[in-house]
């Protein structure tokens, strides 16, 4: 049976990098390769960097052909005749040649995902209603309104070939909305869908088949359609899977209290480099005051801080940081204080920063800002991959640009730089290497966006786990149970599957929520936190998903607050989470 799936279709223009400009540190390294110091440990114990740089200006060096591995563990690295060359002429040309490239981008207005056109099937409307078919189709329903895209939601897909990198994205042009559509192929019997890639099949397969069973009876309608379209299925690309990174996770990679937050953030002005983002969804004057001296520390170094005031903070709050800025600016001090001078719709939570010349970046529930996540047990990822950083530099870029009041302002461009920057070290492991690598030791992380949110519980919560599916939320109304129960119900659940909804605050007393259908109370497992909880947490046997928003859909019409969530599979941070929230449950139970 054929069904169409509405789509919102942008163009993209984006501009490709490749090679790299040599910096000063080339040409000292190459002088010291000249020198002698043919091995990886002497050039550390001479440079006193990190060995990722210095591996880095190797792998540039090796590129060009200036460089060359020895052949005895004394001398790992030799100079080329280009190499020795290079050094004579005492000059290091900039290598980096920059295309621009255009792409068209599919949205469906289902579940708002973005896929690339050229890895999906489509057609216009005008085409259907040239052939005397557009009366007799039937589509989804369109549940997302959306009319722009940004960079961070797009930059994975975008085409590129090995040596390439994203050097800039934008601008993204609204082209057609609802004038084309998805064509798909469904049997409900067998449950099969054809003529969509997997991203989209897996968050459109419930939709679609309960659309097809209430159509059963009129296939026949259909049978012009079918000659008209071509079905096929087996999608192969890679940009399907360039967001999911490889890292290796340890005990430390997870932050779970309130403590290890503000620790870290008093560090971060304490050590940093160049350069802080701060996204805070609410502040408050009272914890700003508290972070004053470290501001001010920071700026005195020469620091560039970048604060985004979200949706929630308070006016009081813009006025002491105009207040800061102004003290800052009078004492001459080296380093600059940016933030959106009109509050930005996000509510987003998180912290990017450079230390030994290393970004690094916190993900989670904290609101490094605000005293409403001072107290209680919030949930952080630490990160460091640089594919998975580029991924946060992206997202700080774009939700900078949702403050009006930002229009003009470089930190975007700064940000998008750093983000092409810093990609040039992500070692060169993909998805496909899986079966070369421990996976036991091994975890896979990405950053999903806005609607990407709500649609990953929905795919979750339809299909029934293995084991176990904890959710925690920060608020838990009424609205919030009927759509987690409805959820719940629609899957196949069995006596071994183990549902645990907890809950920090509620519209709902303790009495009435203890007075749920016994459906709800048994099915969703409902209970109160014995803590303040901070944030929303989906965990699906060994896959996990992190937010600072609730995973409930935006009504229809409305347009989602800007949010940022990180998906984690892996059996070590699962356990680990887990841990987290059944401590928060108060239950002692291994799982």
């Amino acid at each position: 049976m054929i069904l169409f799936v509405p789509v919102t279709r942008f163009r993209v223009t984006y501009s490709l990098a490749q090679g790299l400009p040599y910096s000063p540190l080339d040409r000292l390294l190459l002088e010291a390769i000249g020198t002698g110091l043919k091995t990886l440990d002497k050039l550390i114990d001479c440079f006193q960097l990190h060995p990722r740089l210095l591996v880095q200006s190797l792998v540039t060096l090796a590129q060009t052909g200036w460089i060359a591995l020895g052949n005895s563990p004394e001398e790992q690295f030799v100079l080329t005749h280009s190499g020795d060359q290079a050094l004579t002429k005492n000059d290091l040309p900039p290598f980096r040649e920059i295309t621009s490239r255009n792409a068209y981008i599919l949205m469906d207005c289902v579940t708002g995902t973005v896929v690339l056109e050229n890895q999906v099937q489509y057609i216009r409307k005008w085409d259907l209603k040239k052939e005397n078919l557009w009366d007799r189709s039937i589509c989804l329903e369109t549940k997302v309104y959306r009319n722009t895209l940004d960079a961070s939601d797009v930059y994975h897909l975008l085409p590129r070939q090995q040596g390439q990198r994203l050097h800039f994205v934008g601008p993204i042009e609204l082209v057609s909305k609802s004038s084309e559509f998805l064509v798909t192929d469904v049997d409900p019997d067998q449950g099969t869908i054809l003529n969509l890639p997997p991203p989209l099949k897996i968050k459109l397969k419930h939709d679609l088949i309960a659309k097809a069973k209430g159509l059963k009876n009129y296939q026949k309608q259909y049978e012009d359609i079918t000659r008209f379209i071509k079905r096929k299925d087996g999608y192969i690309d890679d940009n399907l899977n360039q967001r999911d990174c490889i890292v290796e996770w340890s005990q430390e990679s997870l932050l779970t209290t309130a403590e290890q937050h503000n620790e870290l953030l008093s560090k971060v002005f304490e050590q940093a480099d160049s350069v802080i983002y701060i996204a805070s969804s609410a502040m408050d004057v009272q914890t700003l005051e508290k972070q004053k001296e470290g501001i001010l520390d920071a700026l005195k170094r020469g620091v560039e801080i970048n604060i985004l005031c979200g949706y929630l903070s308070t006016p009081e709050s813009l006025d002491w940081i105009k207040k800061v800025e102004y003290d800052a600016n009078r004492l001459n001090l080296p380093g600059k204080l940016n933030f959106n001078k009109e509050l930005a719709k996000s509510n987003v939570r998180m912290m990017l920063w450079n230390e030994g010349g290393i970004f690094n970046g916190v993900i989670g529930s904290h609101d490094w800002l605000s005293s409403s996540t001072q107290e209680g047990e919030p949930l952080g990822i630490k990160i460091s991959q640089p594919r998975m950083f580029e991924a946060l530099a992206r997202c700080a870029s774009s939700l900078w640009r949702t403050s009006k009041s930002e229009y003009l302002s470089n930190v975007p461009d700064c940000w998008d730089n750093i983000a092409t920057n810093v990609v040039q070290q992500a070692p060169n492991i993909s998805t496909n290497d899986e079966e070369k690598i421990d996976l036991t030791e091994m975890t896979k992380m990405r950053i999903i966006l806005n609607y990407e949110v709500p649609a990953l519980l929905k795919e979750w919560g339809r299909e029934p786990p293995q084991v176990h599916l904890f959710l925690v939320s920060e608020r838990l109304d009424k609205e919030d149970i009927d759509y987690y129960l409805s959820l719940v119900e629609s899957g196949n659940q069995n006596r071994d599957n183990r549902y645990l909804t907890l809950y920090g605050q509620s519209d709902l007393s303790e009495q009435e929520i203890s007075a749920l259908p016994s459906d709800a109370s048994t099915k969703l497992g409902i209970r109160k936190g014995n803590s303040y909880i901070t944030g929303n947490v989906v965990l699906r046997d060994t896959s996990a998903c992190i937010s600072s928003l609730s995973f409930l859909p935006p009504p229809p019409g409305e347009e989602l607050i800007s949010q940022v969530a990180i998906v984690i599979e892996g059996s070590k941070p699962a356990n680990q989470i887990a841990e987290y929230i059944l401590r928060l449950a108060n239950i002692k139970t291994n799982i």
